[in-house]
């Protein structure tokens, strides 16, 4: 069962399906990687329970593709995974971390009998991140559900009315933890609210708003980076960022230039130099894995290898 439509299940299945597996970490996700070098990413999936109406009045239409949840209170089955691809979405879209394959993972769960648990132990996780090769791990759980609200009423002239409604929530409590030391590094906390007559509808109003919210979130820790890989003019380049990271044609980016790295006087540990913003830019082009991006701000240098931040 599914409360996704077939074109979206088929959208995520795509882009799915070309997130490849692992590489070798960087210190912080906080801070922009080199040209190629991404932080590797595992999604343990999430655990919670989201409680559905004792029963389901009325059923979609004819064809629909949304077919209606199980009845009863209990948790749906196919929301764990709804919200898993919607987390790794999230993620992926920020050009920031190269996630672990989905089978990969499922291997490793399935070899150390973990497919079913909670996966909440920090320490667990991050043994498990180390063993697939990721610098960060993705832990979580939700909790939510549908509720079921009648309004009846009746006229001046007697006539009565009844109004259905099913409000739904969402919460989701998730940690980026670190698998060399199991510390937490972010954590996220989102919320998401619906309400329609129709039951599966507000079902997948509140999937949508969750997605929203979720990325909005994540984009403000980890804003999508690229960088110039080809000068097309003195106020146009190409970037290496495109529709596969979720780029739109019109979007805002900065320019920026990254100061070198400090030792730290007492520690001895280097802290990351000051970043500078040079110029604004906008997409005119986008395409699949890249783009070009015009100078709108004051004139700036372009040069190859710049970085570019989105900031919209």
């Amino acid at each position: 069962m599914s409360a996704l439509p077939r074109f979206k299940a088929s959208v995520f299945a795509l882009a799915l399906a070309g997130m490849a597996g692992a590489g070798q970490p960087t210190p912080d996700p906080t801070v922009a990687s080199q040209p190629g070098a991404l932080n590797t990413l595992a999604i343990l999936p999430l655990r919670g329970a989201f409680n559905v109406p004792k029963a389901n009045p009325g059923q979609p239409p004819a064809g629909s593709p949304r077919p209606a949840p199980e009845a009863g209170p209990g948790p749906l089955l196919a929301l764990e995974d709804q919200l898993d691809q919607r987390v790794t979405m999230a993620f992926f879209h920020t050009g920031r971390f190269q996630l672990i394959e989905r089978a990969q993972l499922a291997s490793v769960l399935k070899e150390g009998r973990l497919e079913q648990s909670g996966l909440v132990d920090d320490r667990t996780a991050a043994r498990l991140g180390r063993q697939l090769g990721a610098a960060y791990v993705l832990v979580g759980s939700y909790t939510g559900g549908l509720g079921h609200v009648t309004e009846l009423k009746t006229s001046f002239f007697g006539t009565r009315s009844r109004k259905d409604s099913f409000p739904g929530h969402l919460e989701a409590r998730l940690r980026l933890v670190g698998t060399e030391d199991g510390t937490i590094r972010e954590p996220f906390l989102v919320h998401a609210t619906s309400s329609d007559p129709a039951y599966y509808h507000s079902y997948e109003l509140l999937l949508d708003d969750f997605s929203r919210n979720l990325a909005r979130e994540v984009a403000t820790r980890y804003p999508l980076t690229g960088y110039v890989i080809k000068l097309l003019s003195e106020r146009e380049a190409l970037v290496d960022l495109g529709r596969r990271q979720g780029l739109e044609k019109g979007a805002g980016f900065e320019l920026v230039e990254q100061g070198a790295d400090v030792v730290h006087p007492v520690t001895g540990k280097p802290v990351q130099g000051e970043r500078r913003v040079l110029t604004r830019m906008q997409a005119t082009e986008v395409g699949e894995e890249s783009s070009t991006l015009k100078v709108v701000g004051p004139g700036a240098v372009l040069r190859l290898g710049q970085t570019v931040v989105r900031v919209d």
